[in-house]
């Protein structure tokens, strides 16, 4: 994959609406065709599905892992990880596509449940953005002083330096 995105950057592949004009003729008349021609292949064929002006869910959720799959997402995670040993970015990264496919998973299992409705790719990238915005990834906060606010029950058996009592009432 790395390979493949070095020789998309070198020969200006920036996106387009012929898959052979665009990409593929640009490509193969590389030196390294041979090394990229494969993942290219994969990559695109991990794509045609989202070409479709609609699909039932849960094979557009498939489509979604398998695209981030053959991409490599997981390992380009991994590696960031560990050239990045001091970039507290790269561990959320991996947390946040960990939890994408965790995301992932949930989504298909209640499309099943719910008889496998057919979405159009709008609808589809509406629900998992949708679903995605209700759950975050937060760098590890630092046990720093900071403000608390609990209610009655949240305060028993809880010890601080200092509290303050705001506004009590029924």
């Amino acid at each position: 994959i790395s390979s493949l995105h070095t020789a998309t950057r070198e020969s200006w592949v920036v996106g387009g609406r012929n898959i052979a004009r665009d990409w593929v003729r640009k490509l193969e008349g590389r030196p390294d065709w041979n090394r990229i021609a494969a993942p290219l292949t994969a990559v695109l064929d991990a794509l045609a599905p989202f070409t479709r002006e609609a699909l039932p869910a849960v094979e557009s959720i498939e489509a979604i892992q398998r695209l981030a799959e053959v991409s490599g997402a997981s390992a380009i995670a991994e590696d960031d990880c560990k050239a990045a040993m001091s970039d507290a970015g790269a561990a959320m990264r991996k947390l946040a596509l960990h939890k994408f496919h965790g995301l992932l998973r949930e989504m298909r299992a209640e499309f099943l449940r719910t008889g496998n409705p057919v979405l159009r790719a709008g609808d589809l990238l509406r629900a998992v953005t949708e679903q995605a915005a209700v759950r975050n990834v937060r760098l590890p906060e630092v046990a720093l002083d900071r403000v608390r606010v609990l209610g009655m029950r949240e305060l028993r058996a809880v010890s601080f330096k200092r509290v303050f009592c705001l506004g009590l009432t029924d």
